[in-house]
């Protein structure tokens, strides 16, 4: 899984957070002295953390382990092909026939499997974003709590046009994530 497909997947639930953020201030009266901030790149995080990192390893080992199965059932089906090909002169109506529809139901099972396959993929790779998450949003619980912080804005997704640097959170979050 790349890092891109990673990013799509966290990015409503960044946009969700932001909006309940926001919300949850504009019902709590706060001097702007006392609003405290930080900010998080979430792509460098979700590129240089160890459990990134892992997940999108994994996922590659399981999206490799399916295009294995995939290609051996279509050389499978391509030989199947070319003997009917070879053969076909020499058959009967009736071989012929079988041989035809013998050839339509493993393309059809091969179109099953890999619709089925990309399914099994897509709830793997979902339930790893998770679990690459978890410990992410452990760490900016634990440096929001720690820093007194009331919000924390994902860089790319804030839609801020200037930060301070020294807001920036994200050395911590991925030394924390990696520990």
């Amino acid at each position: 899984m790349s890092i891109e497909a990673l990013l799509r997947k966290i990015s409503p639930m960044r946009n969700s957070f932001l909006l309940f953020a926001v919300a949850m201030l504009a019902a709590q009266p706060l001097a702007a002295a006392d609003l405290r901030v930080g900010y998080v790149d979430m792509q460098r995080v979700m590129v240089e953390s160890k459990a990134a990192q892992d997940a999108t390893k994994q996922a590659e080992r399981s999206q490799q382990a399916a295009l294995k199965k995939l290609e051996a059932e279509k050389r499978s089906i391509d030989k199947l092909q070319e003997a009917y090909k070879r053969d076909e002169a020499i058959m009967s109506d009736s071989q012929r026939e079988g041989r035809q529809k013998e050839i339509v139901q493993r393309a059809q099972a091969y179109q099953k499997m890999a619709g089925e396959m990309q399914q099994d993929l897509g709830r793997e790779n979902e339930r790893l974003v998770k679990k690459a998450l978890d410990p992410v949003n452990d760490a900016l619980n634990d440096i929001a709590k720690k820093e007194n912080l009331q919000l924390i804005f994902e860089r790319t997704d804030s839609g801020l046009l200037f930060v301070d640097p020294d807001l920036d959170l994200t050395d911590q979050v991925i030394r924390r994530v990696n520990r």
